[in-house]
């Protein structure tokens, strides 16, 4: 369920298209172990899932979100619903972005990616990127962090481009990058946009 959820995140950070899932419909379980993501088939896969298998509560992706959405006179509760693994991090941010189409939302957003980066920087301190296996390119959700908190900024960045627009969600996101540069006035967020653009240049 997580990797379809994801593929409905992709589609709403790439082709600006409205989340098909409500709050209310996103009440799986997010996946906690890393190792059994890097594994490389399903042998290796249940090799790993057999030397853990201590019971532990379910981490459940809507409760995370609106734990991380709580106003500031009221921090989450709960630190055992903040995610612990790179991939289920990736997944919360993911899910943050699928919230930006609706502006009567953006307060709680906007906490929750001020909360979300913070808990990232603590989590990732230390971890390289190669280090990351097939969780390689999550390594660098930071990039997706600084797209979500300039469209917050700039909301109408996302507005579809009159004959712009096509398939190509490459050549689409590029140009949404570019018109967040347009729009950011400051140099810290222009600075943090223009590494997301250098990034993917490289790759």
């Amino acid at each position: 369920m997580a990797g379809i959820y994801l593929l409905d995140c992709y589609c709403v950070i790439f082709f600006r298209y409205p989340s098909l899932l409500r709050l209310d419909e996103i009440a799986f379980e997010i996946p906690q172990r890393d190792d059994l993501f890097h594994a490389h088939n399903a042998v290796e896969w249940e090799e790993l899932s057999l030397k853990d298998q201590k019971p532990h509560v379910p981490l459940r992706l809507r409760t995370v979100l609106r734990d991380f959405m709580r106003p500031e006179d009221q921090p989450p509760q709960h630190g055992a619903y903040f995610p612990n693994t790179i991939f289920a991090s990736f997944l919360v941010l993911s899910a943050l972005h699928t919230f930006m189409d609706d502006i009567r939302v953006f307060e709680p957003v906007d906490r929750a990616l001020n909360r979300w980066k913070i808990h990232w920087d603590s989590m990732c301190q230390g971890i390289e990127p190669g280090t990351a296996k097939r969780a390689g390119f999550i390594i660098h959700a930071a990039e997706f962090w600084c797209v979500a908190k300039a469209l917050i900024k700039h909301p109408s960045a996302a507005w579809p481009e009159d004959g712009n627009d096509t398939l190509d969600t490459t050549q689409s996101f590029r140009r949404l990058v570019d018109r967040l540069m347009e729009d950011d006035n400051t140099a810290n967020g222009t600075l943090h946009v223009l590494h997301i653009k250098q990034m993917r240049r490289s790759r």
